[in-house]
């Protein structure tokens, strides 16, 4: 009597204590969900990440080109073509050329596109060619320097030492050409945040 009581019992602790098939599949759908949600999760912050990512270069390149804007308009006495500044910025940014650099060059030459050839060819480095808008000599003068200028391992720093292209050809015949692109560019990187906001444009770039 005592052993079929026993028996009895430890049947209805089988019963109670395992799942139906039901509860098991409620459980395994729980648990697929939970790791669904984990995922969407995962996914919706890596998306947030960029955007605010995307957002912030965004503003930095345009209080960088209110900058450049700024600074050509206290250097010049002359009207100067106001969309010049996005473009120098975005020309720069996009071949990793550095602005300051651009700047100096574009100020030494012609005063921003505003004096000599700058003025009557529209070409605002001094290179003698002439240009529909000032915007084309500056995308011109990009590829010039990529192309003739930067190869080699060579940097806007060792042209301001020694301005030649790879063939060793002087850009200018000015014998004080690098030392007054130098004392430019310096004063450019340090009265202005240019070269801090560029650098913060690319690495939000990255």
């Amino acid at each position: 009597m005592k052993k079929k009581i026993l028996l009895t019992l430890m049947s209805l602790f089988l019963v109670v204590s395992t799942p139906s098939g039901a509860e098991e599949h409620g459980l395994a759908k729980h648990v697929t969900g939970t790791v669904k949600v984990e995922h969407v999760e995962k996914v919706d912050s890596a998306q947030a990440v960029f955007m605010n990512k995307k957002i912030a270069l965004e503003n930095c390149k345009v209080v960088l080109t209110s900058e450049v804007e700024e600074y050509i308009r206290k250097n010049t006495t002359r009207k100067f073509d106001r969309d010049i500044s996005s473009h120098i910025v975005k020309e720069c940014l996009d071949n990793d050329i550095d602005i300051c650099f651009a700047l100096a060059q574009a100020q030494n030459e012609t005063c921003f596109g505003t004096t000599g050839i700058g003025k009557s060819r529209k070409s605002m480095y001094g290179v003698y060619k002439t240009y529909k808008h000032r915007n084309h000599s500056t995308t011109a003068y990009i590829d010039l320097l990529k192309r003739k200028y930067l190869g080699k391992k060579k940097t806007v720093h060792h042209l301001m030492n020694n301005f030649v292209n790879l063939n060793g050809h002087r850009y200018s015949s000015n014998k004080n050409y690098e030392r007054e692109l130098k004392r430019t560019y310096e004063c450019i990187k340090k009265k202005t945040k240019i070269f801090k906001l560029q650098n913060e444009c690319n690495k939000l770039m990255e």
